[in-house]
């Protein structure tokens, strides 16, 4: 008797858990709707709203804009060290120290003094240079960070509209001795021209 109990308990379980399952997927189909009618709405309104102003409609992702600024020039990417280093064997050299010190005051960031065997530690520093070409060999140079934020497809279509192959890369070192000097000429560009080596 117990087993037939049993199994009466657990058919029963069983139709209030298929009740219950159905009646929450039922809700949650008609939030689904709802949300995607409402965004499909705010959608319109919006493009209605866009029309009235007399501005076109974009229908580009925020990933495609970057990449098209990138193709035009403009290079947001280009972020500031948040620091100017040197050296204490650098800062020695008063010239030296006074040109790095004019270089912070210029875009209004610290001047930090380190150690020798701080500066080796941290030689392999990451590139602010976002795209930059070789166009002797045919290959366009995207920074690591980029490819993260725009993506690798975008990337390679940018490549491929050039003629070229499409390389990464994270710090100037990593970059060949030959690209070296148009990864720096990338960087003044992007800068205003007057950093050059920092």
């Amino acid at each position: 008797m117990s087993e037939n109990l049993e199994a009466i308990i657990d058919a029963a379980v069983h139709r209030a858990m298929a009740k219950v399952d159905g009646a929450i997927q039922e809700k949650f189909d008609a939030l689904t709707a709802s949300n995607e009618a409402l965004a499909k709405k705010n959608r319109q309104l919006l493009r209605e709203k866009k029309f009235a102003e007399g501005k076109p409609e974009d229908t580009r992702t925020p990933a495609m804009i970057a990449a098209d600024r990138l193709l035009q020039g403009d290079r947001p990417d280009q972020a500031q060290p948040p620091e100017i280093r040197i050296t204490r064997t650098e800062a020695r050299d008063t010239s030296k120290y006074r040109e790095k010190r004019a270089l912070a005051e210029k875009r209004g960031v610290p001047l930090r003094i380190i150690d020798d065997t701080e500066s080796r530690s941290t030689e392999r520093i990451l590139s602010n240079v976002g795209l930059f070409d070789d166009p002797l060999r045919g290959v366009t140079y995207a920074n690591s960070k980029l490819v993260r934020e725009v993506g690798i497809v975008r990337l390679k279509q940018i490549a491929k509209q050039k003629g070229h192959s499409l390389q990464y890369f994270s710090a100037r070192e990593a970059l060949p001795q030959t690209a070296q000097p148009l990864h720096d000429n990338a960087q003044k560009e992007g800068s205003g021209g007057s950093d050059a080596g920092t």
